[in-house]
């Protein structure tokens, strides 16, 4: 998709973003074995722990409060929402899977998780993997489009401006 303004550009970054971390974090889950807890001061553990954990509070969480706060008000008036609807409640189960996945990170990073610990991360993990990759791409094939042709260049100006500066706005078509 081609996307003309600037806040759905940015936020198909974000998105793009998002699906490599994902892809790391899968197919490490993946090739890890389920009963044994890995070497977490492995480099490689260690550097994809500490950006799963940035992704998630600095990226990811600040997306879904600006969507909520500024886009899905938009959606819900130009008549899509049932998509915010969709999407609403996806951010609410993400946030259920990310709340102890967060908890079972910060643990991983300071080498405090046995078994069944590194059991539920890996479980929750490969949970916010399909959960969140899921969410973007419906993010990608409907909400942005719609935003395409709902936003003026005013209102787009005003989103992408307020975004950048970490504000939340309701701001019009």
């Amino acid at each position: 998709m081609d996307n003309q303004r600037q806040i759905c550009r940015r936020l198909h970054e974000e998105h793009e973003a998002v699906f490599e971390l994902l892809r790391r974090l899968e197919r490490s889950l993946v090739n890890s074995r389920a009963d044994a807890v890995p070497d977490l001061l492995d480099p490689g553990w260690s550097s994809l722990l500490r950006d799963l954990r940035s992704g998630l509070e600095f990226e990811v969480a600040p997306h879904f409060d600006f969507e909520e706060r500024s886009l899905f008000p938009l959606l819900t008036e130009a008549g899509e929402g049932d998509l915010v609807e969709l999407l609403n409640e996806d951010h609410k189960v993400i946030r259920e899977v990310t709340a102890p996945l967060l908890d079972l990170v910060g643990r991983g990073l300071t080498t405090e998780l046995d078994g069944p610990a590194w059991r539920s991360l890996k479980r929750l993990g490969l949970e916010l993997c399909e959960r969140l990759a899921d969410h973007a791409l419906k993010e990608e094939q409907a909400m942005l489009p719609a935003l395409e042709s709902l936003l003026s260049e005013d209102a787009d100006r005003e989103l992408f401006s307020a975004y950048a500066g970490g504000e939340a706005t309701a701001g019009r078509p």
